[in-house]
């Protein structure tokens, strides 16, 4: 009955830690300063040989682009681009509405579960999602100075089934004004969202275990 208990507590943990980690995403990607930052931090201006006016309306594009609910077709404002680079930013903009599925359903499972868990003053799974959501970077971050391209790479085989995420400049430019760099310093705020949600979550658990 308790190894029951601990699993119940286990797979609601992992939600929690799905939320959170998908929250952190839409938060990042919609926290266009951190684009404009890296604009003059990365020098994209002249690595890209695009003006600024440009290279922001081109991004705010692909932002917009990806938050809308429409079906409208993947067209960049100042910059050609491919078949298969609009092909990729459809992809992508799918795999974004399936995380706001996947978000919406783990939140009805975490609610429900939380009114079972308050009645039985159990709340294990705050402590097992602080853990997780800690022990992330501490995994992440050493494997990103290491070799963060290795690590961007197994990532996009793992969402795509393709290789259209491999841009060639020549036809789709867009791929000067979004270096790699940008793309780790994305991943750095969404752990470091995610660690602090973390740890509010295990200061939560002990708030609430001192007072049962």
């Amino acid at each position: 009955m308790k190894s029951n208990h601990f699993l119940l507590q286990f797979i609601v943990a992992i939600a929690l830690v799905l939320c959170t980690v998908i929250v952190s995403t839409k938060i990042t990607y919609n926290f266009k300063q951190l684009y404009y930052y890296d604009v003059d931090k990365l020098n994209i201006v002249n690595s890209s040989g695009l003006d600024l006016a440009s290279i922001k309306s081109n991004y705010n594009y692909i932002i917009d682009y990806l938050n809308k609910n429409n079906t409208d077709k993947f067209a960049l404002p100042t910059l050609s681009y491919s078949s298969s680079g609009a092909t990729h930013f459809t992809e992508v903009k799918r795999i974004f509405k399936e995380m706001d599925y996947i978000l919406l359903l783990c939140i009805l499972f975490i609610c429900i579960f939380i009114i079972i868990f308050k009645k039985n003053k159990s709340f294990l799974y705050l402590k097992i999602a602080g853990i997780i959501l800690i022990l992330i970077p501490l995994i992440l971050i050493p494997l990103s100075f290491l070799d963060f391209d290795k690590l961007f790479t197994i990532f996009h085989k793992i969402l795509f089934r393709n290789d259209l995420w491999l841009f060639d400049p020549k036809t789709d430019p867009i791929i000067l004004i979004l270096p790699e760099q940008f793309f780790m310093h994305c991943m750095m705020l969404i752990v470091t969202f995610s660690t602090l949600l973390g740890g509010f979550y295990l200061v939560l658990y002990k708030k609430i275990t001192r007072t049962l």
